[in-house]
């Protein structure tokens, strides 16, 4: 080996390192961003899939729907499991459900005359956009003429670097009293 040879492979080492060690940060860097928009739409998801088993458990004629320029809200009455308002329920329990979407947040809160409020989804985009209800003829003998029959849900979430995470999902109300 010459000297010439020598000094070519070791700048190429160099190169080769410094170019790995550069990568290695770079992704290191990233993690805890790409972590916290993991568990950003895992819970989202979690939250939209709660969602639509509420609607599934609703009670046809009863959802009305509510927007503004910056807010969205959905209130239905549905069968619930765990807790309704502050009350603790074994069973499936008729209860009063709103959902509400504003300045990125929304929520959601049980009850009627002791609620019961949590947080289901952060970064929320489009509040005011997130709930669509179509109406058709009620499946129901009890309810005459045309009602709302589903209920679509749709959240866009923010990133930091601007990109946006779309969770679409839906359901037809099942329940008739």
């Amino acid at each position: 080996m010459t000297l010439i040879e020598l000094v070519v492979a070791m700048a190429m080492a160099i190169v080769i390192t410094g170019a790995s060690v550069a990568m290695m940060v770079s992704v290191l860097q990233r993690q805890p961003d790409l972590t916290q928009r993991g568990d950003q739409v895992g819970k989202a998801r979690v939250a939209v899939e709660k969602l639509v088993q509420g609607v599934r458990q609703g009670v046809v004629g009863t959802p009305t729907l509510t927007t503004t320029s910056t807010t969205s809200k959905l209130q239905l009455e549905t069968y619930v499991d765990g807790r309704c308002g502050t009350t603790t329920v074994s069973t499936a329990t008729k209860c009063k459900v709103v959902y509400q979407c504003e300045a990125e947040i929304c929520t959601r809160t049980t009850g009627t005359s002791t609620t019961s409020t949590e947080r289901i989804a952060e970064g929320v985009r489009n509040p005011s956009t997130v709930f669509e209800t179509l109406k058709g003829p009620s499946p129901c003998a009890s309810v005459s003429g045309e009602t709302i029959t589903f209920i679509a849900v749709d959240i866009e979430l923010k990133s930091k670097k601007g990109g946006v995470t779309l969770l679409e999902d839906g359901a037809g109300l099942r329940s008739c009293a």
